[in-house]
């Protein structure tokens, strides 16, 4: 793609950005109507999986970690699933949902880790398989229509609420069951104890409505990916997020979760850095993996203090608004958060070489370069530079 060619596209891609938006939100946008736990509008979530922590791999050795993460500012604990899981191959499925892997701990060794979190101060979330076959004969499909099969998985969910204290459920592929079900169950689990509910690469935005605080897909991480490796451009972001806040209101938490989870396909130390600084400041909740964390703890350190005190930053309509910059480079990724208050813009190269770009309309002012801590002025067609995988937070 020229140059010319990809100006012509964003500019199209962004100047019919509004006309699509409301033709679209006067049709079909979903609004959340659950009141968020107040604690979740400026929250960072950490996978988990206490089956890869160091050698001993287990729920122990993870909680004596966790002092670590809340240091660092981490909120929200997202465990991966501690039942038995067995694995075929048409994908993972749960043996028991009662029953944790003994390889992982025991109950009570869970109970205390959960308890030790909550002292912390800290929300714990249990990622959630939901089966599609019989796990026993791992032929024979689920019909989740029968009211009998939905009373075991809404039981097993109790379960966990009431032995547990389980804060809340990461629940994967949840169109399976229908909205109905979900609407039901969360009416359930309320009356047990307030609780998070996140949709887990969701295909069905109307979950958002009555029954999910949060939801998520694994588009954005594919794109993202894409870009990094070079195989598509910024262009392909830019139509993404026009698609997506056609679909859904502020009100709806979006989860931005880290790409490249296939262990053969890490990213070098600018590309972490780049990509989590994109994650912390767009719109939605960042999702990270405790061992990013480990390996970085300054850089999050950092963003999630960036987050915490600058409401622009923050989840749904606590958040500021967010609209997409137009560099005319299709290696940089730029795009506005503001409010009456203050505005920020934040801007990207997704590239291993140098960039120049042209500063972007309508943000021209005085700024503060919040890596640096530095004063700035930028002026409308002034020319910038960016290094490679070189990423720039400005603060009005």
């Amino acid at each position: 793609m020229t140059k010319t060619t990809f100006i012509i596209l964003i500019t199209l891609l962004l100047t019919n950005c509004s006309q699509q938006k409301s033709e679209k939100v006067s049709k079909s946008v979903i609004e959340c109507k659950i009141e968020h736990n107040d604690r979740m509008k400026n929250a960072i979530i950490v996978k988990v999986d206490v089956n890869e922590i160091e050698q001993e791999k287990s729920i122990n050795s993870f909680s004596e970690k966790m002092p670590q993460l809340k240091e660092t500012g981490i909120d929200v604990i997202c465990i991966m699933p501690v039942q038995s899981i067995l694995e075929l191959t048409s994908g993972k499925y749960v043996k028991e949902y009662r029953k944790i892997d003994p390889d992982s701990g025991t109950a009570e060794e869970l109970r205390l880790m959960i308890e030790k979190a909550h002292n912390l101060g800290m929300i714990v979330v249990l990622d959630w398989l939901i089966n599609t076959v019989d796990s026993e004969s791992s032929q024979i499909p689920i019909d989740y229509s029968k009211k009998d099969e939905q009373a075991v998985l809404s039981e097993a969910f109790q379960y966990w609420l009431q032995e547990f204290d389980i804060d809340g459920f990461y629940c994967n592929n949840p169109e399976v069951l229908g909205i109905k079900f979900w609407d039901k169950l969360r009416l359930s689990l309320n009356k047990i104890k307030p609780v998070i509910l996140i949709a887990g690469n969701n295909k069905v935005p109307e979950l958002f409505v009555n029954s999910f605080d949060m939801n998520s897909n694994t588009q954005l991480s594919e794109i993202l990916e894409k870009v990094i490796r070079g195989q598509t451009r910024t262009d392909k972001l830019v139509e993404y997020f026009i698609i997506e806040d056609s679909i859904y209101a502020r009100s709806c938490y979006r989860l931005r979760q880290f790409p490249f989870v296939n262990e053969r396909n890490k990213p070098h130390q600018d590309q972490v850095k780049m990509l989590s600084t994109l994650l912390f400041t767009l719109h939605g909740m960042p999702v990270i993996s405790s061992e990013l964390v480990f390996m970085y703890p300054g850089l999050f350190k950092n963003l999630i203090k960036l987050r915490k005190e600058n409401n622009l930053f923050w989840s749904g309509n606590e958040g500021g608004n967010f609209e997409l910059l137009n560099t005319d480079n299709q290696h940089v990724f730029a795009f506005k958060r503001y409010s009456e208050m203050a505005d920020a813009f934040v801007i990207l190269n997704f590239s291993a070489q140098q960039q120049e770009f042209i500063v972007p309309r309508g943000i021209a002012g005085a700024y503060t370069d919040y890596f640096l801590g530095e004063s700035t002025v930028k002026n409308e067609n002034e020319m910038m530079k960016l290094d490679p995988w070189e990423y720039k937070i400005y603060l009005e």
